[in-house]
């Protein structure tokens, strides 16, 4: 169905300046929408012939241009649409869409004041994990000073902690024998030259 200029202008005002009654009104009743709005352009231009749903289904084809109209200028379509050309400036502003209710309002500031706020609220949430690095760094010098600690061995030397933490090593019982064993053989061999030197004595 053809509309003219004044026809046209007749949908669109009516369509925009009633969007927020549109959006109210329940899919089932919407058909009335379009009806009331038939009828105003039948009695403004002294015709019978428009109907709701033809005053529907000619928007849905303006919005269908504007969108055409609108991925060409973006580089993003390659039709062109002179229709959508034409109407491109006042449906960029998409008058049509349903439009936030205050309550609707309110919940989206919200959104997006913690969507703000979510770094903050990351970094605080880290901020407690600090005192674990805080006492991994305390312990270092307690390691380090237990690591640097002399230990005395079996030598008379200081040896480090690595060394003498093993328990398998016994200094202490290697010390009193050590001793024993040479001063024995000493003594053997003392008496051994004592002897010999005796028999000589007696064969001459």
């Amino acid at each position: 169905m053809e509309f003219s200029n004044t026809q046209l202008r007749i949908l669109i005002d009516e369509r925009k300046n009633r969007n927020v009654e549109y959006h109210t009104t329940t899919n089932k009743k919407k058909y009335l929408f379009w009806n009331e709005i038939a009828e105003k352009i039948n009695d403004q231009e002294n015709t019978n012939y428009f109907t709701g749903d033809a005053c529907h289904k000619k928007f849905l084809g303006l919005t269908k241009a504007f969108y055409t109209a609108e991925k060409y200028k973006e580089g993003t379509g390659t039709k062109r649409s002179l229709v959508g050309e034409e109407i491109y400036e006042e449906f960029s502003t998409m008058f049509w869409l349903k439009p936030e209710l205050p309550f609707e309002q309110v919940r989206n500031e919200n959104v997006r004041s913690s969507s703000a706020n979510s770094p903050e609220a990351s970094s605080s949430s880290i901020s407690p994990k600090r005192p674990k690095g805080k006492s991994s760094s305390e312990q270092q010098p307690l390691e380090k000073a237990v690591k640097e600690s002399p230990t005395i061995g079996a030598s008379g030397k200081s040896s480090s902690l690595a060394t003498s933490s093993n328990p398998a090593e016994t200094p202490n019982i290697s010390r009193p024998v050590t001793p024993t064993i040479p001063s024995f053989s000493q003594n053997a061999n003392v008496i051994n030259v004592t002897f010999n030197y005796g028999g000589a004595s007696e064969d001459d």
